[in-house]
């Protein structure tokens, strides 16, 4: 299904997501579905990051923008799943959103660099879960979550 939100990834029916092994520009944010599987990805750092199950989707998403379904999602390099426990976190105080990555490995947070970002993935500011900074300080730093739109307007 094509949302007003996804129309300008209508080239993606046309042309394979990855070209040489290496990701085509303008994929980060975005969220595919391999052409007739129902597995939901999610781009960003250059990988697509397996949403494992509904749960963890509706931690993140609204269910009402579903995955632009694409063929040649395997041409994208794969990066850690998220897995039960992945989260959108906020220390109590505000500032910096990050993503919490729940995986089989330690957890790891992706801060997520800007506003524009956050709303360019269709992240649920309802989503954000508040916790002690403490926390936040305590789990290892991954790369900045940023969205090819941001990237491309200079937005960190």
């Amino acid at each position: 299904m094509i949302t007003a939100r996804s129309e300008p990834y209508v080239w993606l029916y046309r042309t394979p997501v990855a070209e040489r092994g290496r990701l085509r520009p303008g994929l980060d944010g975005l969220r595919l579905r391999q052409m007739n599987h129902p597995d939901p990805w999610v781009v960003f750092g250059g990988r697509r990051h397996l949403i494992t199950t509904p749960d963890v989707y509706d931690a993140l998403f609204c269910r009402d923008d579903d995955p632009v379904e694409v063929g040649g999602l395997s041409g994208i390099p794969r990066g850690s799943d998220l897995e039960w426990g992945t989260a959108l976190v906020q220390a109590d105080e505000g500032g910096a959103i990050f993503l919490l990555v729940g995986s089989f490995g330690p957890p790891i947070l992706h801060r997520i660099a800007s506003w524009e970002t956050f709303v360019d993935f269709g992240f649920q500011s309802e989503k954000i879960r508040r916790v002690p900074i403490l926390l936040l300080k305590a789990v290892e730093q991954g790369e900045d979550v940023l969205s090819a739109a941001a990237r491309a307007s200079g937005g960190r």
